[in-house]
């Protein structure tokens, strides 16, 4: 996949380090991760009704919700450029 159209529910900026409470690894969130102090969390939903999480570039978000692609109807566009992990349902922190 290198990029998904999801309607986006609900959505946070968090500290990088609170990731690993979504339940990714310290060195996935390293990996993905290391030259930012915030993500983005959205809680979605695909073309199917599946409910995913997307993690991804905080300021990259703020752009989306500012140009207003974040509210369109239709669905906004996320690449895995930018949302380099996408996890099944809505993830909670443990």
């Amino acid at each position: 996949m290198t990029q998904i159209k999801v309607r986006p529910i609900e959505h946070e900026v968090i500290a990088r380090d609170m990731v690993c409470y979504l339940g990714l690894s310290p060195a996935d969130v390293k990996s993905h991760f290391a030259d930012q102090a915030e993500v983005a969390v959205v809680k979605a939903v695909d073309r199917y009704g599946q409910k995913l999480t997307a993690i991804g570039d905080a300021q990259r978000w703020r752009v989306l919700l500012a140009n207003g692609e974040a509210r369109d109807r239709d669905g906004v566009v996320l690449s895995r450029a930018h949302w380099p992990v996408l996890l099944r349902g809505w993830s909670q922190a443990r």
